[in-house]
């Protein structure tokens, strides 16, 4: 999830944002959660990419949290993850090197996590 959080991070930062992450660094959790919330009631209102984004900037808060979730709790998070880098290539206008807002092989992330998955799990039955 650390991984996710600095790719999230990135894509919010160069399109205008700030994640929740970074918000922590200058400012209390309730004043972050605040301007998380404004900020994504701004980018809906640019059109498709700012839900994108809007979106993107809900997923930072949800992956900082990530230490706090459960195992399925965490799986769901991360197919969300996956969906967000899924929904860039909506966007045609876009050149092709852009459309993979992480810019990584979301194959071999997945892969890396399937095997955290399948440790964790093995883990818990040993």
């Amino acid at each position: 999830m650390k991984i996710a959080e600095d790719y999230i991070c990135e894509a919010i930062r160069r399109n205008g944002g700030t994640c929740f992450r970074d918000l922590l660094e200058e400012m209390s959790e309730k004043e972050a959660l605040e301007e998380i919330k404004n900020q994504i009631e701004n980018f809906k209102m640019i059109g498709k990419t700012g839900w994108l984004i809007a979106n993107l900037l809900e997923l930072s808060v949800e992956v900082r949290k990530a230490n706090k979730l459960s195992l399925s709790e965490l799986i769901l998070l991360f197919d969300k993850i996956i969906h967000a880098e899924h929904a860039t290539g909506a966007f045609k206008e876009f050149l092709s090197e852009e459309k993979s807002i992480f810019n990584v092989d979301i194959r071999k992330i997945k892969e890396e996590a399937d095997k955290e998955v399948l440790k964790i799990l093995y883990n818990k039955m040993h």
